[in-house]
């Protein structure tokens, strides 16, 4: 196999995998906001023990934000093959 073919065969996994991370990212954290006791997604609010939360509401907000939003973001910026700023760069796929 050439090296030109390996390398996009991993430009299309990576971008595969950023793409179900994004939309497991947007889809968990909805979830989260809607229902901020995580019964839905079966999570036990015990879990939050130890942490300055105490619903689920500010993480599934981070999760959205960051993770669902983030990648989503970063995987259409990379198909339209669009330049950004480099300060964006690690922001986009945390």
């Amino acid at each position: 196999m050439s090296t030109k073919k390996s390398i996009v065969y991993a430009v299309v996994a990576l971008l595969v995998f950023q793409a179900f991370n994004g939309l497991s990212g947007l889809i968990g954290g909805f979830m989260l906001i809607k229902d901020p006791t995580g019964a839905s997604l079966h999570m036990r609010m015990e879990w939050l023990q130890g942490t300055p939360f105490s619903t689920f509401l500010i993480p599934g907000i981070i999760l959205f934000m960051l993770n669902g939003v983030g990648n989503v973001l970063g995987f259409w910026i990379s198909i339209k093959r669009k330049q950004m700023p480099v300060y964006l760069e690690p922001c986009l796929a945390p």
